[in-house]
């Protein structure tokens, strides 16, 4: 262990500002799009505060777009964010860039997203001990997708990041994952596999979402001050 634990660890946090209309929009039907946006706002956050608790991690933002207005007064204690552009390309592409230049700080990085508020903390803490006996690890979303994905600089090398290791796989399927898993074994390695958890995507989200958070606000506070204040989601 290196005398700066955060030097273990990259962990990207990917997002986009939640712009109405742009955010959340398969939520925009039942909420609208200024709440829609609100709620990315507080999955954001949650996802962020949770992320800087963590001793390991190295924590980056990275956006896709990095001029927003709203990227200046984000809240980020009690770590400083560091910002990065997720650059151009597919969800794939922007991926392997970050997970590629994330490798440049750590030896291992992980990447995940703002739509898992509530994600439970022991499954990152999984995920940076999954390293001790695998190159890569992915953890599985219930609708075929994935809310995280990791890999160490050697297996970075032996599946080609930087070269399209992400290239041409499809996005927002529910064969997301088993694509992609394809793809890394195809590579030569065999990833672990960490426990199901879910997206918030749709209104039927909100509800499970509820549901965890109705006894725990704490696990999410921003999240579930949302959901409070609109009772009738339930």
């Amino acid at each position: 262990m290196n005398s700066d634990p955060r030097s273990e660890v990259a962990l990207c946090i990917f997002a986009k500002a939640p712009t109405p209309g742009r955010a959340k929009t398969r939520l925009a039907p039942k909420v609208g799009e200024a709440v829609a946006a609100r709620f990315a706002e507080a999955f954001l956050y949650d996802t962020w505060a949770a992320a800087a608790k963590e001793p390991w991690a190295a924590i980056r933002l990275c956006v896709v777009d990095p001029a927003h207005p709203f990227w200046a007064s984000f809240r980020t204690e009690p770590v400083e964010c560091e910002l990065w552009a997720q650059g151009d390309g597919d969800l794939g592409a922007r991926m392997e860039s970050c997970l590629h230049r994330a490798l440049a700080i750590a030896p291992r990085a992980i990447v995940i997203g703002s739509d898992s508020p509530g994600l439970p903390r022991e499954f990152c803490v999984d995920a940076a001990h999954a390293f001790q006996r695998s190159e890569c690890v992915i953890g599985p979303s219930d609708d075929g997708g994935y809310y995280l994905l990791g890999v160490s600089r050697r297996g970075a090398v032996e599946l080609g990041f930087g070269l399209g290791a992400l290239a041409n796989l499809p996005w927002s399927q529910s064969h997301t994952r088993s694509a992609t898993l394809t793809r890394i074994r195809e590579r030569g390695l065999e990833p672990t596999i960490l426990r199901s958890w879910f997206d918030v995507d749709y209104p039927e989200d909100l509800l499970r979402l509820k549901e965890i958070l109705g006894p725990k606000p704490e696990i999410a506070p921003a999240s579930a001050s949302m959901l409070r204040a609109f009772q009738e989601l339930g």
